[in-house]
């Protein structure tokens, strides 16, 4: 339960992906930027995540920003935070959840 990905952005255009393995942070996707990514006041960004087999690829605004290979997890849940580092007072909203699976029928 404790081990998980991390898809994350800041309010500077910028994504990474990393995974906490028994209490340890490791980067997978470095920081990099983004032009898609919307993060002024009020904006509005579309994140999507697709998991299949080792291949995860992180999807901002429909457009692909990056695809890694990792087999770390087998499988696992999803949720859904919002934090700071140095800056406090963070507002976001999460809607329109949906999930798929992709396992033939």
């Amino acid at each position: 339960d404790d081990n998980y990905y991390l898809y994350a952005i800041s309010p500077r255009d910028r994504y990474s992906l990393y995974k906490q393995v028994n209490d340890e942070w490791q980067v997978v996707a470095e920081w990099a930027d983004s032009a898609v990514l919307e993060t002024a006041e009020e904006a509005v960004s579309r994140l999507g995540v697709l998991a299949e087999g080792n291949r995860i690829a992180l999807f901002a605004n429909d457009t692909l920003v990056t695809a890694v290979e990792d087999d770390s997890f087998a499988g696992g849940g999803i949720g859904l935070a919002v934090g700071t580092f140095e800056e406090g007072n963070a507002e976001a909203r999460f809607d329109n959840l949906e999930i798929w699976d992709l396992a033939p029928e």
